[in-house]
């Protein structure tokens, strides 16, 4: 899946990675050997920056990702506790910062690299190339989901957007082991209500532009968030994963971060 193949996950290890590649053997090299260890070593560095600085990026415009792919801290600052801004200045946002990210990638140089950096540099040009490509020409839709880099053309839908991704995101891959990973999940939970006004706000923009989904789709949708609203906020995923995490790891102070969860489901 394409998800699988750009998991960034993989990035993380390339950041590990592309150095160890770039050892430069000096044993009395003559000026042309120097020459060219330092223009590998100079192609080298650049390359780390520029896919370090396009991970930390895609981590800061797509939280969930961080979350999903199980990203260190130092690569998804707070993404824990913050979702990806699925309004329409957002989404702008979000495409403006990879575009940049992406052409600063292109600006490295290849030709000093070993044949695994430039495989490495090519790899991530075309994924995120593909990902980029459709919002150079839409002015709707979407380029960066929950789970991988390819184009949705509509915000909400029976199996995608929102109303799908969060819940299971929250349920299956947030952590709570602690006590910050469970404000972490609660600041999330809190953001929740913003977040599906964005996306609304995103699907109004988009049939504006006469991007209407099928009926089909549409009548499904529609069965999945009337589902999804008419459980009790006591049975409500969202808040009954919570606690049995909570309970699971033992967590100080579980019966205020429940009672805070359970007010936040009911309110939202």
């Amino acid at each position: 899946m394409l998800r699988n193949a750009l998991s960034l996950v993989m990035v993380v290890l390339i950041l590990g990675g592309c150095s160890q590649h770039a050892n430069v053997t000096a044993v009395k090299p003559a000026l042309g050997a120097v020459t060219v260890a330092g223009d590998t070593a100079q192609a080298t560095a650049a390359l780390d920056a520029a896919v370090d600085q396009l991970t930390r990026s895609y981590y800061q415009q797509v939280p969930e990702a961080a979350t999903y792919n199980g990203a260190p801290a130092e690569l998804g600052s707070e993404a824990h506790a913050r979702f990806n801004d699925r309004s329409v200045a957002g989404d702008m946002a979000r495409v403006v910062e990879m575009e940049k990210r992406l052409a600063a990638l292109k600006g490295t140089s290849s030709n000093p690299l070993s044949d695994e950096q430039r495989r490495v540099r090519a790899t991530l040009i075309t994924l995120f190339d593909g990902a980029l490509a459709p919002t150079r020409v839409a002015d709707y839709g979407s380029s960066f989901d929950v789970y991988g880099t390819w184009f949705l053309p509509y915000a909400i839908t029976q199996n995608s957007g929102v109303t799908v991704d969060i819940p299971k995101l929250m349920e299956a891959q947030q952590n709570v082991r602690n006590a910050d990973e469970a404000k972490q999940y609660l600041a999330r939970l809190e953001s929740l209500p913003g977040i599906l006004d964005g996306a609304l706000a995103k699907m109004r923009h988009d049939v504006a532009l006469g991007v209407i989904p099928p009926d089909f789709i549409i009548h499904k949708a529609k069965v999945v968030v009337d589902a999804f609203a008419a459980i009790p906020a006591s049975e409500n995923v969202l808040y009954a994963s919570f606690v049995g995490k909570l309970q699971t790891a033992n967590v100080s102070d579980a019966d205020i971060y429940s009672a805070k969860a359970l007010s936040l489901v009911d309110q939202g």
